[in-house]
């Protein structure tokens, strides 16, 4: 095409004809030119890369065979992507990972914060809550009762064996005991494996990984001078109750 402009464009077929156009006297007589321009719009040429030969070519857009994306099909597909055509608008708009993630070239999804699986479809939480909460909107773990951390692996003793404090120190009734079957791999909460570990044994889970299924219980060991599940009770106010 030269620098004219103004040209007029009518759809003949599957062709785009452009013709006239405006220019200076020194180009065109009297200012009207006769440019003239033949484009298909369909059929290979009319393709970006003839898609790929991945593809069919429809009225210049790529319809891509299965297992390949993007407006030349070059790129693979990823799971849970699609793409929608506007051929009056001539725009292709594709959404890609079921729109939670971005997908990379070789056909693998990198799912965004709170989405997990193949497809990005799936919520996801940190170390999928420990089997001890649910999953929430945004990867949030909503844990259950008595269990705490972002991933709810860490287990507490009822009213942490209650709590006591002055103007010098502070401290518990009692001392919160964790028993986990398997055992705990090193020192609560975190668990963590090494050499001497017993096996199997419970681990706390990576952010990303799955979940070894595991029983957790939690009981208060009592000073000697307290009692009850949380150890609030005076032992001899027990004593004197159940003796009047």
């Amino acid at each position: 095409m030269n620098g004219n402009s103004g040209h007029t464009a009518v759809l003949a077929g599957d062709q785009l004809i452009i013709y006239g156009g405006q220019g200076g006297p020194e180009d065109c007589t009297g200012g009207v030119c006769g440019d003239s321009w033949s484009i298909p719009i369909s059929g290979p040429d009319s393709c970006p890369a003839n898609c790929s030969g991945q593809g069919s070519c429809e009225f210049g857009f790529c319809t891509c065979d299965t297992g390949f994306l993007g407006d030349d099909c070059e790129a693979q597909t990823c799971p849970g992507s699609k793409c929608a055509y506007d051929y009056s608008l001539h725009f292709i708009s594709c959404s890609y990972c079921s729109g939670n993630g971005n997908c990379l070239a070789n056909g693998t999804c990198v799912c965004e914060v709170g989405w997990g699986g193949k497809a990005c479809d799936s919520l996801h939480c940190p170390g999928s809550c420990s089997g001890h909460g649910s999953c929430k909107l945004g990867g949030r773990c909503e844990c259950d009762s008595g269990f705490y951390g972002a991933d709810c692996f860490v287990v507490g003793c009822p009213n942490n064996c209650t709590v006591w404090s002055d103007d010098v120190t502070s401290g518990t009734n009692g001392d919160c005991i964790v028993e986990r079957s398997p055992p705990c791999c090193g020192v609560e909460p975190s668990c963590t494996k090494t050499d001497s570990s017993p096996s199997p044994c419970t681990s706390r889970p990576d952010p990303d990984g799955t979940v070894t299924p595991f029983t957790v219980s939690a009981t208060c060991v009592c000073a000697d001078q307290y009692t009850g599940d949380d150890c609030s009770k005076f032992t001899f106010d027990v004593v004197i109750r159940n003796n009047v």
